[in-house]
């Protein structure tokens, strides 16, 4: 086999192995994509808790309505809720408890949930025009209350988040900065540049004298 046959192989086999590392970009890859900015706080947890309110940045003009969908991706069988409701007045933002019979997130105490939370606008014919997700990493209510706590102030649970605020490192990350859309074999992420509260820290027991 000649050179250039090899080097022209081995350019071939290269490229179909990129183009099978590129990441997916997810369903709905032919509309516009929507921004979104969602947090779950602690009035949107567990049972009783309302449902968190959604910032849809970028939403298109022509949208009449919205389907919503919260998806638990970090276990085997997806649990899924969905909603369809009117974009409203404001096209770019969902209200707080606007989710009817919303159940929210309650990791277990030793649990890390991630959440996958999505909107598609769809125009007044249920056509869709835009389409945006964000998976957000989610502790238990005592985990979520120590560190509310040690920020010495709670966020405002009627108003998402503003931008880039101190959530943005773990209950604020866009789905694509995740280390994988499922993680369905790796169990739980627990994010490395995030290390525990040190009072949360599991302390080595003393050896024997």
């Amino acid at each position: 086999m000649s050179s250039g046959i090899r080097i022209a192989g081995l350019a071939l086999a290269g490229a179909v192995a990129l183009v099978a590392c590129a990441p997916a970009r997810g369903p709905h890859a032919d509309v516009p994509s929507l921004d979104l900015r969602v947090r779950f706080a602690l009035a949107n947890l567990c049972n009783g808790g309302m449902s968190p309110p959604i910032a849809v940045d970028r939403a298109p003009a022509g949208a009449e309505s919205y389907v919503v969908r919260i998806v638990n991706v970090s276990v085997l069988r997806l649990r899924v809720q969905e909603w369809t409701i009117p974009a409203g007045g404001e096209p770019g933002r969902i209200p707080y408890g606007a989710l009817k019979d919303y159940a929210g997130p309650c990791p277990g105490e030793f649990q890390r949930f991630n959440y996958r939370v999505e909107v598609l606008a769809l125009d007044r014919e249920g056509r869709r025009v835009a389409y945006g997700a964000r998976v957000l990493s989610v502790e238990s209510v005592n985990k979520q209350a120590q560190e509310t706590w040690g920020r010495g102030s709670a966020p405002d649970v009627l108003e998402p988040p503003a931008g880039n605020a101190e959530f943005d490192d773990v209950l604020f990350r866009r789905a694509d900065q995740l280390p994988s859309w499922r993680d369905r074999d790796g169990g739980v992420f627990s994010d490395p540049r995030r290390p525990e509260a040190p009072e949360t820290q599991p302390r080595p027991l003393p050896l024997p004298r």
